[in-house]
């Protein structure tokens, strides 16, 4: 289009993202420095934020378009082309995504009845270092969760014994219910900021941590588990996802 200033767009949008960037920086209390975005870019890629690491590559084009952009002069003006506008318009809206539960949790949870035996729960949690088994119901609700403490106490009291059965059914070894407070249930739409807080207050107000928060459709325990999020989806560290 005849007299659209191309170059003015692309900093004006850019300025959109670089504070979308810098916000995901002070959630990881990440600051930018004088370095530049480029910077904060390489310090959020390695803090595991998930997101920034995906679009590494685009976002250190857009940024050396920006600062050829910016420091173009009469003799050499750079335009961007109307492929690299929709490319940073594109980023601008990913970023700008408001990220619910849905967006984060692990899916297809590692779930047993109380029929099951502990062995199996043993396995599965060294197979895949879980701390933690949602125990379900025949339809599929949570009833409770099978912790390394729950394993760890029924051992104890077996210690007088010469040999433990390890086909000892969840029934019979224990778990840990709701009231006692080590999990949560959450709506599938609850956002990525208010799912932080149910962390953050939980270990501000007590010295026994919140370990996950289980997602359901509407958040209600009689509804069919739909995944888990723990402390390592929400602060951005990839390593440990699909882990509890």
């Amino acid at each position: 289009m005849e007299g659209r200033d191309l170059s003015g767009e692309f900093i004006r949008d850019f300025g959109k993202l670089e504070s979308l960037l810098e916000e995901r920086g002070e959630m990881l209390e990440i600051e930018k420095s004088n370095k530049g975005l480029k910077s904060l870019v390489k310090e959020l890629e390695g803090s595991g934020d998930r997101l920034v690491k995906k679009y590494k590559k685009k976002l250190d084009r857009i940024i050396n378009i920006r600062n050829l952009i910016v420091h173009s002069n009469q003799d050499l003006e750079v335009v961007p082309t109307e492929g690299c506008m929709s490319q940073l318009r594109e980023i601008i809206e990913v970023f700008a995504k408001r990220y619910t539960a849905e967006d984060i949790m692990t899916r297809n949870v590692e779930k047993r009845k109380l029929s099951h035996p502990i062995r199996e729960i043993i396995k599965v949690m060294g197979e895949h270092d879980y701390s933690q088994i949602p125990i379900v119901d025949q339809s599929e609700r949570v009833i409770g969760l099978v912790t390394e403490s729950s394993i760890i106490n029924w051992l104890s009291e077996k210690t007088d014994e010469h040999l433990v059965d390890l086909d000892a059914k969840v029934s019979e070894v224990g778990y840990v219910k709701e009231e006692e407070g080590i999990y949560q249930f959450i709506p599938r739409g609850l956002e990525l900021e208010a799912i932080r807080d149910r962390f953050l207050e939980r270990y501000r107000v007590s010295s026994a941590p919140l370990f996950v928060l289980l997602v359901t459709h509407s958040g209600k325990p009689s509804e069919k588990l739909l995944g888990i999020i723990t402390a390592e989806d929400v602060f951005l560290k990839p390593e440990s996802k699909g882990g509890l």
